[in-house]
This record gives structure tokens, C-alpha cells and sequence, in this order.
């Protein structure tokens, strides 16, 4: 059985963690939902490709 205070510890370290990581993934995902530029830059292909949606070869029926 562990002590009081080893309890307390490992529960404020787990919080801390998990608020700590739950911060990073919102502040990183952010910019990828809220982007809503309506002229994306796609820096290694060229222009004539940009509106292409790129599928599986399947969905065009070969």
C-alpha cells in the first residue's frame, strides 16, 4: 500500500502530464481546422495540379 503524499504526487504528475499533452495536441491541431485560405499553397507539385484530388485507381473504373 502506497503512502498518502506518494499518491498525491503521482496523481498531480499524471494531471500535470495529461494537461501538458492535451495543450500541445489543441495548440498543434489548431491550424489544421481552422486554415480556411481559399488558395492553398502546395509547394511540390506543380499549378496545373492543384484542384486534382488524388483517389485510389479503382474509383475512376478501369
Amino acid at each position: 500500500k502506497l503512502p498518502w503524499y506518494q499518491r498525491i504526487i503521482g496523481s498531480v504528475i499524471i494531471i500535470v502530464c495529461g494537461l501538458c499533452g492535451g495543450y500541445m495536441t489543441y495548440s498543434s491541431g489548431k491550424a489544421l481546422v481552422t486554415d480556411n485560405s481559399g488558395n492553398p499553397n502546395f509547394v511540390h507539385c506543380p499549378a496545373k495540379y492543384n484542384s486534382v484530388v488524388f483517389t485510389n485507381q479503382t474509383y475512376y473504373g478501369n
